[in-house]
């Protein structure tokens, strides 16, 4: 990816799983943020790259 990506400046760092199976077959990414809901500002510099994340998955937990 190249570029800038848009930031709110709050520094939280966000858990990000990559998985491939036993048989070698590349699984979605999972973008787990911290938080008690999702919040939009969290996707918005996503907008620009929808060909590269549209099968990636996206949850919250308070921890992270």
């Amino acid at each position: 990816m190249n570029g800038k990506m848009a930031t709110d400046d709050t520094r939280e760092l966000i858990t990000v799983v990559e998985t491939i199976s036993g048989d070698g077959i590349v699984l979605s990414q999972l973008i787990i943020y911290k938080g008690v809901a999702h919040y939009m500002g969290w996707y918005q510099h996503l907008y620009s790259l929808i060909d590269v994340c549209k099968d990636w998955k996206f949850t919250y937990s308070k921890t992270g």
